[in-house]
């Protein structure tokens, strides 16, 4: 007799059953839907045969910020309203906008066509996606798993998000030791990161103006006078050029300096050093700076460095990444420390299955490079300037520019001045806005200081906007009233409505500019109506009114007016098209104000 019988027997059954448990979900108790855990739904998807929906019901800001790969973004409140089968005839109109707008619209992803597949829905946590999966099954559908524990349990469990945004702690003890997480799993154990900014803020009224005092080649002393609301403050700026290095090859120049700024506010004075390194590439731009705030003639007590890469054309995806020291190091120690992170990030970004994200690795190879070589540049010629740092952070991103425009963060902090004064528009919040805000120290310095002396903001008071100077209106079984409250450049809510009742009822505006062309970044001051609309607003742009292009879509859910973001349109247009549709969602749209930034 084999004693070893039943232990074999005891085994085989434990397998089994662990079998079991990985293939069969467990059903939610008088649901209809069933509970799965984030390895079940892995092995879901990676079984997959064409006949799975992996749904994400978490908001936009939040799955622009990581998501499972292929999951489709409907929020929990649009659940009922997408899952319900509907046919929409084509507008009876002899009008290309509104045709395009039924056809992307139709062609788009709808929920209500993959009534028996299987889905896999998942939130952050596992609260809403519980809920949506018994709306799901109350409305008919079949075959429907929640994700329990959300894209949380599944990061802690080590599967891959899509995502352009991490967290990377850097500990230097002779040489870099790097952590790095998805931003979006980082956050999820950082309290103060949950705080989202209001949208509706308030913007103050700034004029700023500068009286050159000296100047030489390397010297330029000017003061600054600035009325904020009324508020009249006056200093001066003391600039000194202490090392500059410039060369010029075939395909790129490049130019390296480092500066003191000093901030004189009645005999009291500030300084900051800073190294600024700028590449104009055929294929890009790149832009590496670092602020430095000495503690004494030893020691500097905090520095902030953003490392920047803008290709050439329109990228639609961004990258950030958020960089934290854990403790002292010296300036060249902090470059060598951002090339191996970039090097680290590349690698990964090689590994992608998405092709989209594949773009990075070679970016942040160039970005590695630059900081590297900018660690030897440090250490060769700069040597007296190569301290310990006592707090560091950092932030490598494509297009800084674009990310610090992120006002609702400086709205919240500085009362919107250092965002009025640079131009800056109210896009996603990112952490260069934090980054910047180390600087907590110099804001009472004054805008100007921070924003254009230390930040490097490359304009000082209100941009130039190009406002719409004429409209029409057309409606296709829907309600356009006071479109032409549209012109202008005043924000003071007399607002021009789209209301589109009942599907498919369209509602179009075209606005036009008095310049023969513009081009820039686009945006429209708006909001949805109060009562639960889900307003569909959808834009263009024209040369002609004739031959439209498409520039992007978005659902305005918010009760708030705030400057609704269609990011850079590259393109020369005179003419904008704003169009509202009823696909299914009531559309009462608000709009005041339409603007682009050149």
């Amino acid at each position: 007799m084999n004693k070893k019988k039943p232990a074999i027997c005891i085994l085989l059954a434990a397998l089994l059953l662990s079998s079991a448990l990985l293939i069969h979900p467990i059903a939610a108790e008088e649901t209809g839907y069933q509970n799965i855990t984030v390895q079940q739904a892995q092995q879901m998807i990676k079984q997959d045969k064409g006949d799975l929906v992996i749904l994400d019901v978490r908001n936009q800001s939040e799955y622009n910020l990581g998501h499972l790969y292929d999951a489709v973004l409907v929020p929990v409140y649009e659940i009922e309203n997408s899952s319900i089968p509907i046919s929409l005839s084509p507008p009876l109109i002899d009008n290309s906008l509104l045709m395009d707008v039924y056809t992307r619209t139709e062609n788009a992803f709808k929920l209500s066509d993959h009534i028996n597949d299987n889905i896999v829905v998942y939130c952050s946590a596992g609260g809403r996606s519980a809920q949506a999966c018994q709306i799901l099954i109350d409305q008919g559908f079949t075959n429907v798993y929640n994700m329990l524990g959300g894209i949380n349990a599944w990061m802690q469990a080590d599967y891959p998000i899509y995502t352009s945004s991490h967290h990377i702690t850097i500990d230097y003890n002779d040489q870099a030791l790097l952590d790095i997480q998805p931003l979006l799993q980082y956050q999820t154990n950082c309290d103060s990161c949950q705080n989202q900014p209001n949208e509706d803020s308030y913007i103050p009224s700034i004029e700023v103006t500068k009286t050159l005092l000296e100047e030489s080649e390397n010297h330029t002393l000017y003061e600054v006078s600035e009325n904020i609301d009324g508020v009249v403050t006056e200093y001066t700026v003391d600039k000194t050029l202490l090392w500059c290095h410039t060369e010029a090859k075939k395909n790129f120049n490049r130019t390296i300096t480092f500066t003191s700024i000093i901030d004189d506010r009645n005999g009291e004075c500030t300084q900051v050093l800073r190294l600024y390194d700028s590449v104009q590439h055929k294929d890009y731009n790149m832009t590496l700076f670092t602020i430095l705030s000495p503690l004494d003639s030893e020691t500097y007590n905090t520095s902030v460095t953003v490392m920047s890469y803008i290709p050439v054309g329109k990228t639609e995806l961004l990258s950030s990444e958020w960089v934290e020291f854990n403790g002292p190091l010296t300036l060249s120690q902090l470059y060598d420390s951002l090339g191996k992170a970039a090097d680290e990030l590349s690698k990964d970004y090689k590994k992608s299955k998405d092709d989209d994200l594949r773009q990075f690795g070679k970016r942040y190879d160039t970005m590695a490079n630059e900081a590297k070589m900018l660690a030897k540049v440090v250490k060769t010629y700069l040597p007296e300037y190569n301290k310990n740092i006592l707090n560091s952070t950092a932030l490598i991103l494509d297009d800084w520019l674009a990310c610090v425009l992120c006002a609702a963060v400086f709205y919240i902090a500085i009362g919107a001045t250092c965002a009025v004064a640079c131009g800056c528009t109210a896009l996603t919040g990112c952490g260069i806005c934090l980054q910047i805000l180390a600087l907590e120290q110099y804001w009472s310095n004054g805008v100007t200081y921070v924003c254009e002396e230390i930040v490097g903001c490359w304009t000082l008071g209100q941009p130039t906007y190009r406002y719409l100077t004429g409209t029409s209106e057309y409606e296709y079984y829907s309600y356009v009233n006071n479109h032409e409250n549209l012109r202008g450049s005043s924000i003071d809510y007399n607002e021009a409505q789209i209301y589109c009742p009942d599907p498919p009822s369209m509602g179009q505006i075209i606005g036009t500019f008095n310049e023969e062309y513009v081009h820039g970044e686009l945006q429209i001051y708006g909001k949805s109506a109060p009562g639960g609309y889900l307003s569909d607003l959808y834009v263009y742009v024209s040369t002609d009114n004739v031959n439209w292009e498409y520039v992007g879509f978005q659902r305005i859910t918010s009760t708030s007016s705030y400057w609704i973001d269609f990011g850079y349109v590259e393109t020369c247009f005179k003419y904008v098209g704003i169009v509202g549709y009823n696909s299914g969602f009531s559309v009462n749209l608000l709009l005041d104000c339409v603007r682009v930034t050149p």
